[in-house]
């Protein structure tokens, strides 16, 4: 039951942060606990997100990935967000739930000596599984390839390589992102991360670098801070994430990165980077 509290709590504590909120969503969540769930583990990321993007100022109050490991190598994931929109240049403003966005991850092999944990992510954005203000015309799949590699005791770097399809009008693009990440303390990081999107058809390519810290506060629980720009007209102004990880589960199972935690890539909606 204290750890019910916890989560209801952190997700209070997002829903009342977004009262006060400017600016537009960031549009991923990154560095949790683990690269993957392991078995019987449920993982919980939620978070508070703004967007400026061409006089759009976009909030999403909680982006939230949920996961839970079925068995150690397939873990089951559903991606839950509301947004509010603001259109500075024609004073609308609509809020909504997002179309949800169910999917599965499944680790191909885990880390030996010089080879890195990798995994496939796959999902679907569920166009009428929203707000009626929110909806959209297509199921749009993800296919995400994931690896993590140790460099040293305290560096680690993590490569995607993926395709999604754009769930308004089934334009496809090709994905990729490099993150590293910098273990100053037992318990904190820094990162960086660079995103690049190309869709197909000559449209412009979306590039965008961010960084930012986590900092483990409970055995179950995590504090991320993270801030970014885009580097092309195609990708947002500027994006800021706050939020929290909470995983609860068979601890001992976990596979250990750096002898503490491992990260993980998660979902991508139309959009969004995973």
């Amino acid at each position: 039951m204290k750890c019910v509290r916890q989560v209801l709590g952190l997700l209070f504590l997002c829903s009342a942060l977004t009262a006060s909120a400017r600016f537009g969503r960031t549009n991923r969540i990154r560095h949790s606990f683990n690269f993957f769930s392991a078995h019987n583990t449920l993982q919980l990321e939620t978070y508070l997100g703004f967007q400026a993007n061409n006089g759009l100022l976009t909030t999403s109050y909680p982006n939230m990935l949920i996961r839970y490991g079925i068995i150690d190598v397939l873990e089951l994931r559903v991606n839950v967000q509301v947004n509010s929109v603001n259109d500075r240049a024609h004073w609308t403003a609509q809020t909504g739930l997002t179309p949800l966005q169910p999917g599965l991850k499944l680790q191909l092999c885990k880390p030996k000596k010089y080879r890195p944990a990798v995994a496939f992510t796959a999902s679907v954005t569920v166009p009428h599984a929203a707000s009626e203000s929110m909806r959209q015309t297509y199921w749009a799949p993800l296919l995400l390839f994931s690896a993590e590699q140790n460099i040293t005791q305290h560096l680690s770097f993590e490569y995607d390589l993926g395709m999604q399809w754009d769930a308004d009008n089934f334009q496809r693009g090709y994905l990729t992102s490099l993150n590293m990440e910098y273990d100053f303390t037992p318990l904190s990081s820094v990162y960086a991360d660079a995103y690049l999107l190309q869709p197909e058809g000559g449209t412009q390519t979306d590039m965008r670098l961010d960084v930012g810290v986590n900092r483990q506060l409970t055995k179950h629980l995590q504090l991320d801070l993270s801030m970014g720009a885009g580097l092309t007209p195609a990708a947002p102004e500027f994006f800021f994430n706050a939020g929290f990880i909470f995983a609860y589960g068979d601890w001992k199972r976990l596979a250990v990165h750096k002898n503490k935690y491992q990260r993980h890539p998660t979902s991508h909606s139309s959009g969004s980077l995973r």
